[in-house]
């Protein structure tokens, strides 16, 4: 439930941005949401395919789809500030007030010494993964700056994809015949908003 933020970007973005999206975007955006709906299946059955919907009966599922929602507002928000500067300093800016409202909270829940020492034990893994997740994060912002976002959001869902190839390849998860058939579904839907946008 979480992963249909496309979805929600897709109405959001052409109600407050005015977004354009045309018929072959919105194929391709429903696509990827299909997809993605797809690779959480355990089966094809009647069953199974309406099993997700019921589940919103519960708090996990009610969450996630909060997630989803509030992952489409800041992707909103970010597509408002590359149109206002450019994506390096919108990043830049954002990442300043980040750690000017977080060092405080992190600092007071876990104290200086759990940091430090975080820091002295990990300070490769920490300054690798920071950079890898702010460079992608920039490669974001930027090919928002170029395209709408509601085609944007949607590709980035190929990490789906990836994702259920490591998990059927390496970790031998199941299902993996539904999974596929959701990832060459989200794929699909991946090459139409290329050729729409």
């Amino acid at each position: 439930m979480a992963r249909s933020s496309p979805l929600f970007l897709f109405v959001l973005a052409v109600v407050f941005l005015g977004e354009e999206v045309s018929l072959w975007g919105v194929l391709g955006i429903l696509m990827v949401v299909l997809g993605v709906y797809m690779i959480h299946l355990k089966g094809l059955s009647a069953g199974e395919l309406l099993k997700p919907l019921k589940s919103l009966r519960g708090r996990a599922s009610q969450f996630a789809l909060l997630t989803a929602l509030c992952t489409s507002i800041y992707s909103l928000v970010d597509k408002l500030g590359v149109t206002t500067v450019a994506p390096l300093a919108y990043a830049f800016w954002l990442d300043v007030f980040v750690v000017a409202f977080l060092t405080p909270a992190v600092l007071w829940r876990r104290g200086w010494a759990v940091v430090a020492a975080e820091g002295k034990g990990n300070a490769l893994q920490v300054v690798v993964s920071g950079f890898l997740m702010r460079f992608g994060y920039v490669l974001v912002l930027a090919a928002m700056a170029l395209a709408q976002v509601s085609y944007i959001l949607s590709v980035r869902q190929l990490s789906v994809v990836i994702g259920v190839a490591l998990g059927v390849g390496l970790l031998g998860e199941r299902y993996g015949g539904v999974r596929l058939l959701g990832s060459i579904t989200i794929f699909i839907g991946v090459v139409i908003l290329g050729a729409a946008a």
